[in-house]
């Protein structure tokens, strides 16, 4: 069963306009855009197959077809013949949103009508500026009732852990990490399939 499927499916990346965008993503894929472009969704079942047998078609079309000589067992087990995971690069140009992800049994019990699962993520820091930090944690423990507050008056960013990075950094961000990026960052992620944010704090960005 091995030898039918392709060693490599190529994948059309997804572009996704951000008020926090660059121009990087723009310049390097050579995209004919004024809008800041802040990630290129890079394998993600939705996007489309770029060549060979199945082009045109979306990746999430041809797995079930692909099976478990392509996913493995483990995984269509766990999740089906769905991909479990989500790569992406982001260009920042501005802070990202305050923000924190669920984990599965969460997004099982609130979010089950959004088809998404929790989400944990790495970063992979391909290129920052000098100065540039991300939002990781708070500096010390806090109630709900005191984040919210800070939240909403805006005071969040006293609490929270800002943390200078630099080329070739690598940061893991489980489940239920308040976390940001800042300015200046090229970064490349690796996620598990969802898109569910909920942000805490955005600038007055609405």
């Amino acid at each position: 069963m091995l030898n039918k499927v392709p060693y490599l499916i190529a994948l059309e990346p997804q572009f996704k306009p951000r008020v926090w965008g660059g121009r990087r993503l723009a310049e390097r894929f050579g995209l004919a855009t004024d809008k800041p472009i802040g990630e290129a969704w890079m394998v993600f079942d939705e996007n489309r197959i770029a060549s060979g047998p199945y082009a045109g078609r979306a990746l999430a079309e041809v797995l079930p077809e692909l099976g478990e000589a392509f996913l493995g067992r483990a995984v269509v087990e766990r999740y089906g013949y769905r991909l479990p995971l989500l790569v992406k690069f982001l260009d920042t140009a501005q802070w990202l949103s305050v923000q924190v992800h669920p984990d599965d049994s969460y997004a099982r019990a609130h979010e089950a009508e959004s088809g998404w699962l929790g989400k944990a993520e790495a970063w992979v820091v391909l290129e920052a500026e000098p100065g540039a930090r991300v939002i990781y944690g708070v500096k010390r423990a806090v109630t709900r009732a005191e984040l919210r507050a800070a939240a909403l008056d805006g005071s969040i960013l006293e609490l929270l852990n800002f943390v200078p990075v630099q080329k070739g950094d690598v940061i893991y961000v489980p489940p239920g990490t308040i976390h940001a990026l800042g300015p200046g960052l090229l970064v490349y992620e690796v996620s598990q399939r969802s898109d569910l944010t909920y942000r805490l704090y955005d600038y007055g960005r609405g």
